[in-house]
C-alpha cells in the first residue's frame, strides 16, 4: 500500500493523464490481489488455544507411584478479532472492484471527462436488512445529568473507535466523552476550545476535533484509553464538521464546503446556498453534504451527482452513513431523522419523532451494528439508541 501510494503521488505530479488512468486501474487490481493473497494466507490460521486438562480417575489408586496426572487437549480455532479481520478484507475486496476512477480535484483533467458518464450505483452487497421496511425501536437513552457537569449539555458530534469506544464532543461543557460498547460512560477528555464535530483521521486510532470558535482543527489519536493530542491545523473558516477524503480533508463551513490539505491550505471551495454544511464520505468514495433542507451527493474531486429534498426535513444537521453508503441525516428544526439510499433513488423518514429530544443535533451510525444514535442539542436526554428490527 506505501509504495502504490507513493508511485500515484509521483504519477500525479509527473504522468500524463493517459499513464495516471493506466497506473491507477493497475494499482487498484494488484492492490485486490495483494488483499486476495493476505486472506488466503489468514483464513485458516489458528491462533485460539483452547485447553482442557483431563484427570486420570485412578489419581487416588497410583499416588505412590504417579508419573502423570493426564493428558493436555489443544483444540485451535480463529480468534473473534481474526473473524473480524477475515470479514473486512472480504468486504474491502468487494469495494476496491467498485470503487469509480477518480484521482484529482484540479477541474479539467481526463478524470472529469471519465466522470460525465459515471454514476452513484446502490451497493452491490447482500442488504443486511431491508431498511425501507423494517420498523426502529429505541434500546438506550442517556440522561445528561447523569454524565457530569451542566444538566444540559450539547452533544454536537461522534464516532465510533474500534476497541475503544463511542467518543462524542460536548460542545456546551468543552470536552470529549468516552462510551463502551454498551453505550456507558467511561471517561472524559478536557479539551481547550468548543468541539463542534470529531471524526476519523488518517490512521485507525487518529480522530479529527473541530473547534470552530478558534478556526482550529486538531489531529489527536485514543489508544488504549490515552487521548493523546498530535497537532493544530490552522484554518481561514469556522469548522462545523469534518471527514477525511484521501489524502485532503473536508470541512463543512457556513455555506460552503472546504477541501483542504492536512496543513490548512484550501485546495478547493464548493458554496452552498445557505446554511452550515455538515459533511461525511462514503466507503465507495463519494460524500455527501447537506445543503440548506437537501443532501448532496458529490464524487471524489467534487462533481455534483445528484441533490435529494427529502419532504418534512428541516435545518438537517448531524448527517452520516452505513457501511452500504446509505446517508442518515436529522433535522434540527423539524426534530426527525431521514434515510437517503447511496444512489439517491429512495427515501425514508426513518423517524418522525424522536425518544426524549425535540431538537436532534447529530445522528452516528454504528460501523457493524443495525443501530444508530441521535444527540440533542442540551436537552434533559444526551442521545437515544435506536435499532432496527431485522426479521
Amino acid at each position: 500500500m506505501d509504495n502504490t501510494n507513493q508511485l500515484l503521488a509521483l504519477m500525479n505530479q509527473c504522468g500524463s493523464d493517459r499513464q495516471k488512468f493506466i497506473v491507477e486501474e493497475q494499482s487498484k487490481l494488484q492492490i485486490a490481489r495483494h488483499f486476495c493473497r493476505m486472506l488466503q494466507k489468514t483464513k485458516y490460521r489458528r491462533n485460539i488455544f483452547n485447553m482442557t486438562l483431563n484427570f486420570d480417575d485412578t489419581i487416588e489408586k497410583a499416588m505412590n507411584s504417579i508419573t502423570t496426572l493426564g493428558v493436555v487437549e489443544v483444540s485451535p480455532s480463529l480468534s473473534l478479532p481474526s473473524l473480524d479481520a477475515l470479514t473486512s478484507i472480504e468486504r474491502l475486496i468487494g469495494t476496491l472492484k467498485t470503487i469509480p476512477l477518480e484521482s484529482s480535484f484540479a477541474d479539467g483533467t481526463a478524470s472529469d471527462v471519465i466522470d460525465e458518464t459515471e454514476k452513484v450505483l446502490p451497493s452491490q452487497e447482500t442488504q443486511r436488512v431491508d431498511l425501507w421496511n423494517v420498523s426502529l425501536s429505541p434500546v438506550k437513552s442517556v440522561l445528561c445529568n447523569s454524565r457530569g457537569g451542566s444538566n444540559q449539555i450539547w452533544l454536537t458530534g461522534g464516532v465510533f473507535i474500534n476497541g475503544e469506544g463511542l467518543l462524542i464532543t460536548d460542545y456546551y461543557e468543552n470536552r470529549i466523552l468516552l462510551f463502551d460498547d454498551h453505550y456507558d460512560y467511561v471517561r472524559q477528555f478536557g479539551v481547550v476550545g468548543k468541539p463542534s464535530h470529531i471524526s476519523h483521521g488518517f490512521t485507525a486510532d487518529e480522530v479529527l476535533i473541530s473547534l470552530c470558535s478558534s478556526r482550529t482543527i486538531l489531529r489527536c489519536t485514543l489508544k488504549g484509553g490515552v487521548f493523546t493530542l498530535n497537532s493544530r491545523i490552522s484554518t481561514q473558516f469556522r469548522t462545523w464538521g469534518t471527514s477525511v477524503l484521501g489524502d485532503n480533508i473536508l470541512a463543512g463551513s457556513t455555506d460552503a464546503v472546504q477541501i483542504i490539505l492536512t496543513d490548512g491550505t484550501l485546495v478547493k471551495s464548493l458554496n452552498t446556498s445557505g446554511g452550515t454544511a455538515y459533511v461525511t464520505v462514503s466507503p465507495r468514495g463519494y460524500f455527501y453534504h447537506t445543503d440548506d433542507n437537501a443532501i448532496v451527493c458529490r464524487s471524489h474531486h467534487g462533481k455534483e451527482k445528484f441533490r435529494q429534498n427529502c419532504q418534512g426535513l428541516r435545518g438537517p444537521c448531524g448527517i452520516d452513513v452505513d457501511q452500504d453508503s446509505n446517508v442518515y441525516v436529522c433535522g434540527g428544526l423539524s426534530g426527525n431523522v431521514h434515510l437517503v439510499s447511496a444512489d439517491g433513488t429512495k427515501e425514508r423518514e426513518l423517524l418522525p419523532d424522536l425518544s426524549g429530544i425535540r431538537r436532534p443535533c447529530a445522528v452516528l451510525v454504528h460501523p457493524t451494528r443495525l443501530e444508530f444514535i441521535v444527540t440533542s442539542s442540551m436537552e434533559n436526554v444526551a442521545f437515544t439508541v435506536y435499532k432496527f428490527c431485522a426479521e
